[in-house]
């Protein structure tokens, strides 16, 4: 399993194709460190045990973040038992949660600020986002997924504008997915997020069919 070096702040312990698991991301901070998910595979917690033994991954992570309440996200919770867990009021529903975001709250890592923000998206109700505003990188789950009928891609309409709307609010040069750290370039995100904001608002529909180079 592979540990990903994003820069002297963030790393990635990319997802377990062996399973349905989501990517683990490590933020380090001097007073105390981030995980934003937890995946669901075993490789992925000795992955980390070894970056942490290993002094490459920081041992002073004190809370995982959890982007939303789908399993591939956060089944390693239960192997993180001192780990505090910060989610949205609709993940709570699934798990314990120590601290609820129902709006954009600021954490001091002392050497590194982060903000966890609301995420409007289709694919999971309460779903957050992680920006990290000095190195404007943004980590976002899946809330790029959009729902599927009849093998054809489709949305909803207000859901989708708030949630580009609410992307754009973070200047941001980079963004981490859930399941595809590294495979798609900012542009691709970019033009990804002008298509369906588009498409979105050229509507009558509140559930929008959605064509063209989708990525998702």
């Amino acid at each position: 399993m592979e540990i990903i070096k994003i820069n002297n702040h963030i790393h990635l312990i990319g997802q377990d194709n062996s399973i349905i698991s989501s990517s683990i991301g490590i933020i380090s901070g001097e007073d105390y460190s981030l995980m934003v998910d937890t995946g669901a595979s075993q490789a992925q917690l000795k992955t980390l045990e070894g970056g942490i033994e290993r002094k490459e991954l920081p041992g002073n992570i004190r809370y995982a973040i959890i982007t939303h309440f789908h399993l591939d996200h956060l089944s390693n919770l239960k192997y993180l038992p001192l780990i505090k867990v910060i989610a949205s009021k609709n993940t709570s529903r699934y798990i314990h949660v120590d601290q609820i975001i129902d709006k954009a709250v600021d954490l001091d890592l002392q050497d590194l600020k982060v903000t966890v923000f609301p995420l409007p998206s289709v694919h999971a109700r309460g779903s957050i986002g992680v920006y990290l505003p000095k190195e404007q990188i943004t980590f976002i789950g899946d809330a790029l997924c959009m729902k599927e009928k009849d093998g054809k891609p489709y949305t909803n309409k207000d859901i989708t504008i708030n949630m580009v709307n609410t992307l754009r609010s973070y200047p941001t040069k980079k963004y981490l997915l859930g399941h595809e750290p590294s495979s798609l370039t900012q542009d691709q995100i970019s033009d990804y997020l002008d298509s369906i904001y588009s498409q979105c608002r050229s509507s009558r529909s509140t559930d929008v069919f959605l064509s063209g180079n989708l990525i998702f």
